[in-house]
């Protein structure tokens, strides 16, 4: 297909790969030793590192929904059955690939800006990026994914707020950095930008706390606007 491949034999291997080497994506087996597949990808989303946000696509024998949910949730971006059709793999590397490349620029456009106001230069939700999930997964199942994102997104800004107000820098920190990529996974992308910001400056409890009225009317926003996209006929 033209891509230079590094093949790996476990999760770990991974894991240890990409904090070498630069990858545009990562094509992950979810049924490995020594650390199987949704643990390394936990272990990727979780980290503080660039390589945090790389398009993971997942590849398992599992045909249920359920499955395919539990692994979404975990930050893959998305899900092949196997055996492996490789037309559909390249197919989805490219989209992938081609996302990634486009939002990139996106967010560098948004970080070059400096307007300052709510909402501006970033979505309240992304509805594209959700009907492209609802592809892969089957929009019947995108539905209590979306319920579960909404009640973990109020859940994380109850937590950042209660870690702003006792001076938890590190709950801080890492409340802001959870949140950025769940809400970016689910197409909230003014949060995701706003914990961002929250993020960078965790340890400036002032600012913090200066930005929490702003990142709730946020979180608010997104809240109202997945219940809005929930509350839509299907098809």
């Amino acid at each position: 297909m033209g891509h230079e491949v590094e093949a790996v034999a476990d999760g770990a291997e991974a894991i240890q790969a990409i904090r070498m080497s630069e990858f545009d994506i990562v094509v992950m087996d979810m049924q490995m030793p020594v650390l199987d597949g949704l643990e390394a990808t936990r272990a990727i989303r979780a980290s503080d590192s660039d390589f945090a946000t790389l398009p993971i696509i997942a590849l398992t024998a599992d045909v249920l929904q359920e499955d395919h949910a539990r692994f979404l949730s975990a930050g893959v971006t998305s899900v092949l059955t196997k055996p492996v059709d490789w037309v559909s793999l390249g197919a989805e590397i490219d989209r992938l690939l081609v996302s990634s490349f486009e939002r990139a620029g996106l967010n560098n456009a948004v970080a070059a800006s400096d307007d300052g106001g709510a909402g501006q230069g970033a979505l309240v939700l992304d509805e594209a990026l959700l009907i492209e999930l609802g592809d892969a997964v089957g929009h019947d199942v995108l539905a209590p994914m979306l319920g579960t994102f909404r009640d973990n997104m109020l859940q994380y800004q109850a937590s950042l707020a209660d870690a702003a107000n006792t001076g938890d820098i590190k709950r801080i920190k890492n409340t802001a950095h959870a949140l950025k990529g769940l809400c970016a996974q689910f197409g909230a992308s003014h949060v995701s930008k706003l914990a961002l910001e929250v993020e960078q400056k965790s340890a400036d409890l002032d600012g913090v706390r200066r930005m929490l009225p702003d990142f709730a009317e946020g979180v608010n926003e997104a809240k109202m606007a997945l219940e809005k996209y929930l509350a839509k006929p299907a098809g």
